[in-house]
């Protein structure tokens, strides 16, 4: 399996065939308006017609950061059969867009994919996990769909997206239905300071929580998500990496077992037969 952290939860993983997009945000801010709103760090490394064919786009939820408008147009059209596989409730977004591959499931419902130009790959399987989060676009449509964590897996490898959660025990959960997983995509970021926390740390996980649920999950290898590209809350952009090394240093583990990838960098990691 190959992984590329473009940036924020904007993940390209590439395994047995399929491309898969995680979240994708390629814009300047992750904001309703490119005037205002949380700007990059870090300028985007790839382009989104510099990405091979993407086959499915993983979406977490519908906060800005995550689902970005001029991003879904420019990736239906750079890759326009690839499916879209949301939360309940967001189909009809997409629709409004005419994005007609779009799958929506709700918690605990899963999906196989297959390649209609190549029926001799692996199926791909697609399974919403719940999360503790929330979502909202506007002020009059708090929770009005749901929110996902994802596992992606064929007979030989398995991705796990937690998108953006707090910790939670479906971790342990997961870990015991599902695990080991070859790759867990797993945030680190956005917890704010001691005056946010109260808000925050239910939906965000701090980076210590992150190499728990690596644990939880099984996961062999771990790679931090949702860090060090947007300024979302006051915590220093640079803490949450250096949190979770001090972390994983306290806990006796590898530094290459759980990684903070830089912007554009690929990892490779080996998988096993599930």
């Amino acid at each position: 399996m190959q992984v590329t952290w473009i940036g924020h939860s904007t993940v390209l993983a590439q395994y047995d065939g399929w491309n898969v997009l995680t979240d994708p945000i390629f814009s300047e801010r992750c904001s309703p308006s490119q005037w205002v709103g949380p700007r990059r760090y870090r300028r985007v490394p790839i382009q989104i017609q510099q990405l091979p064919p993407i086959h499915v786009v993983l979406i977490s939820h519908n906060h800005y950061d995550h689902l970005d408008l001029q991003s879904v147009k420019e990736l239906s059209q750079h890759s326009p059969s690839c499916l879209w596989v949301v939360p309940l409730g967001m189909k009809p977004w997409f629709d409004d867009l005419r994005v007609s591959r779009v799958v929506e499931l709700d918690w605990s419902e899963e999906v196989f994919v297959r390649d209609r130009l190549d029926p001799g790959k692996q199926a791909l399987r697609l399974v919403s996990i719940p999360c503790q989060h929330w979502c909202a676009r506007g002020i009059f449509d708090r929770n009005k769909c749901l929110w996902s964590s994802w596992y992606s897996t064929t007979n030989r490898s398995s991705l796990f997206f937690a998108g953006d959660t707090g910790f939670s025990p479906i971790f342990t959960r997961a870990g015991k239905l599902l695990g080991p997983v070859d790759v867990a995509l797993l945030p680190i970021g956005a917890y704010g300071g001691e005056d946010e926390s109260w808000f925050h740390r239910p939906n965000h996980m701090e980076p210590e929580e992150a190499v728990q649920a690596h644990d939880d999950l099984l996961s062999r290898l771990s790679v931090a998500i949702h860090w060090g590209t947007f300024q979302l809350t006051s915590e220093p952009v640079m803490q949450p990496k250096e949190r979770l090394m001090a972390a994983l240093r306290r806990r006796d583990k590898r530094q290459d077992e759980f990684v903070c990838l830089e912007h554009g960098q690929t990892i490779r990691a080996s998988t096993s037969s599930k």
